[in-house]
């Protein structure tokens, strides 16, 4: 029988006891807690889980109920089961947030307590939702939202929310947590998502097999059928992934899927005692040395002398408090008002010979921990015009953190003069470099040898990869094999006829999935079009054979911020969610996406772009 359709928002697991947590349970008596599917109404379907639930909890139990104001309130100790009872439905729309302040001002003590609603829509705004969501989240409050099965409103609302407000893993948590807690005869509070069977509590590979496949029975999905992940986030994130699936073929049913506050760490990203995520950079660098002590200076704009090339390694410190999308840095960009805790700073760079880097980035992407399907990928990355080393380093963390990347991130930085007026150099500098990066990723390709390498570039960059990519086709022996498993050119800043007639029939082949990202909005290469007399490939559209071509046009929201329309690929959740999917190789018609065509050719246009 369906009556609710369950979606479960965790603002975020608490660390504190869950023994005797407290939990607030929090009803909508409006109209729509009477709709009804077979027998009972959405509010009696709510009232007996309540009463099920209460009667297993460990801790106090307190009660609301609500419409577009407060009608009832039962503070915690002082719960009887018989008050469900009384629970009717009356006039009034219903209010998440007058719930969500009335259930939280309940709670009395924050240690692992849980706020679960049983509600439909809301006709709050949005800004205030966040403020509601961000203060629990702050509170180590856990929200669970079981949504009445008529709501078409509420869930996308609070996915909105949600995502703008910070990194997420995607899970079933709460029910992983609780099988292995119990498994393992350890509380709660002893597991969170960077715990490890095997390395925290000595669980053997055949053991943790054997936990999995109970798991995923009692779950209803697939066993792993490979690699099995010891790590309780990889695990949380496998669970998640089958159960989607399970959730798009089961449409009409009772479902139940989770979001979890916490970020989604590649295989770098270790949080410190500080509280700070560390991201572990390879890069390359065609750049100058300045001789400066500061990391922010420690390469600059100008063309290295000798080498070329130079390696090593740097540490990218990611807050806590980071936001989906954004490089987090001091105001005005002065070093003077620089916070680890509020902003992306880099920590070290440490230079390397080029035999131990390639050396170091081997055992790296071949590392035996394996946690997914991407740790022994990796991704290079080569960012666009008016960048510093500093700055590409730091978006290169960004990427591979928000992405959840968990291979090996690599950068390779062109002499950029980081200033806006450079452009000409720049673009002088990024011919220049072709032959440079055109090696370095014949080298990282055979020397590290992963198991896919993707390459992701950004704006002016792509100067410099398509002539890379143009050199390796035109030396290859080998026209039909391909090299790389994935070539993201994200707003092009180049010549789209040029590339069309001349330089994709020759390089198509290098790459297993093209995907190209355009916006007629990208005020940038709107002026570069202007500049160079010719369109850029990253304006829409070229339609392109081989090549997913992607209109984002209208996701920008800030037009009068040059960084922002140029850099969507990196900063708006809906683009970034679509990159992962293409170098996942999900194909553009099982993603969220709508079929165009021009001149008999077919591309692709984000479904949310006018609405973001």
């Amino acid at each position: 029988m369906r009556v609710i359709h369950l979606l479960m928002i965790f603002l975020l697991i608490s660390a504190g006891s869950a023994t005797a947590a407290e939990i607030i349970f929090a009803v909508d008596l409006s109209s729509s807690a009477a709709s009804s599917a077979g027998e009972q109404s959405a509010l009696e379907q709510a009232i007996a889980q309540i009463k099920v639930r209460a009667a297993e909890a460990k801790g106090s139990v307190g009660l609301v109920g609500y419409t577009d104001k407060v009608l009832l309130e039962v503070a915690p100790g002082q719960f009887n089961v018989a008050v469900l009872d009384q629970l009717v439905p009356a006039e009034g729309d219903a209010s998440l947030a007058v719930g969500l302040e009335a259930a939280s001002s309940l709670i009395s003590d924050n240690q692992g307590a849980s706020v679960v609603f049983y509600t439909s829509r809301g006709n709050e705004s949005l800004e205030r939702l966040r403020l509601q969501l961000e203060t629990l989240a702050t509170r180590g409050l856990s929200l669970e939202l079981n949504l009445f099965a008529q709501s078409e409103y509420l869930a996308p609302l609070l996915i909105s929310v949600v995502e703008d407000s910070r990194p997420m893993v995607v899970g079933d948590g709460n029910r992983v947590k609780s099988f292995f807690a119990e498994q393992l005869g350890v509380p709660l509070e002893a597991l969170d998502p960077d715990s490890d069977l095997a390395f925290d509590f000595g669980i053997g590979q055949l053991e943790a097999y054997e936990l999995m496949v109970q798991l995923c029975e009692e779950l209803k999905i697939p066993s792993p059928s490979a690699h099995v992940p010891t790590r309780l986030g990889d695990i949380v994130s496998y669970v998640d992934r089958h159960r989607a699936k399970k959730l798009e073929s089961s449409a009409g049913e009772i479902t139940a899927s989770s979001i979890e506050f916490a970020p989604a760490l590649g295989s770098q990203a270790v949080k410190g005692a500080d509280g700070l995520y560390v991201q572990t950079i390879y890069y390359g660098t065609n750049r100058k040395v300045t001789g400066a002590k500061s990391n922010e200076e420690y390469f600059g704009g100008e063309r290295a002398e000798s080498g070329p090339v130079s390696y090593g390694v740097c540490e990218v410190t990611i807050p806590a408090s980071h936001k989906h999308g954004a490089t987090e840095s001091p105001f005005l960009g002065l070093e003077m008002f620089a916070d680890p805790q509020k902003h992306i700073r880099i920590r070290s760079i440490k230079p390397m010979t080029e035999d131990i880097f390639f050396a170091a980035l081997h055992d790296n992407v071949h590392q035996q921990n394996e946690v997914d399907d991407w740790t022994n990928d990796l991704v290079v990355f080569i960012h666009g015009f008016n960048v510093t080393f500093a700055e590409s380093a730091k978006r290169t963390a960004q990427i591979a953190f928000d992405f959840g990347f968990t291979g090996t991130p690599v950068l390779f930085s062109w002499p950029s003069d980081g200033k806006l007026y450079g452009y000409p150099s720049d673009r002088e500098d990024a011919t220049w470099s072709i032959v440079h990066i055109e090696k370095f990723l014949q080298d990282v390709r055979k020397k590290a040898g992963p198991k896919r390498m993707h390459l992701v570039a950004h704006s002016m960059g792509n100067q410099g990869l398509i002539g890379a990519l143009n050199l390796i086709a035109m030396k290859s022996d080998n026209d039909d094999d391909a090299l790389f498993e994935s070539i993201t050119l994200a707003a092009p800043d180049f010549d789209a006829q040029l590339f069309e007639q001349q330089i994709a029939p020759g390089v198509v082949y290098l790459a297993n999935h093209w995907t190209i990202y355009t916006s007629d909005n990208d005020a940038a290469l709107n002026i570069s079009t202007k500049v160079n007399s010719a369109k850029r490939l990253g304006l829409p559209v070229t339609p392109l054979v081989g090549i997913d071509v992607i209109d984002a046009t209208g996701i920008e929201v800030t037009p009068w911020s040059v960084p922002e329309f140029h850099s969507y690929y990196a900063t708006k959740k809906t683009v970034i969610n679509d990159i992962v999917s293409a170098i996942k190789g999900v194909p553009p018609a099982m993603r969220e996406l709508l079929p165009m065509s021009k001149n008999d050719i077919p591309y692709w246009r984000l479904k949310s772009a006018k609405v973001e």
